[in-house]
C-alpha cells in the first residue's frame, strides 16, 4: 500500500496492469527472508479503474535451517578439512 519501509523480503511478480473483462490474472508472491527468525508482514491493496478495491496481507516467518547430526559425538580426527 506504501513503499516507505516495506518489507523487501516479500515481493509480487505484477504491480500495475490491465486484466480484460473475464480474464483472471494470477499474481505470485515471493518470501525471501535474509534473517532466521524474523517475522515479515507486508500489505498490498489492488485498485479497478472503475472503483473496486481489494486489500491482500503477506505475512512471512523465517524459521532457519534444522539440522540433526547422525552421531551425537565428532571426533576432529575423524574430519576431513577441505
Amino acid at each position: 500500500m506504501n513503499d516507505d519501509g516495506k518489507d523487501t523480503a516479500i515481493e509480487v511478480d505484477h504491480t500495475e496492469g490491465d486484466i480484460n473483462p473475464g480474464h483472471i490474472l494470477k499474481v505470485t508472491v515471493t518470501y525471501t527472508p535474509r534473517i532466521a527468525g524474523v517475522s515479515s508482514f507486508t500489505q498490498f491493496k489492488v485498485t479497478a479503474f472503475g472503483g473496486n478495491e481489494i486489500q491482500f496481507n503477506c505475512k512471512g516467518q523465517a524459521d532457519g535451517y534444522n539440522v540433526d547430526l547422525s552421531s551425537k559425538t565428532v571426533h576432529f580426527g575423524e574430519v576431513q578439512v577441505v
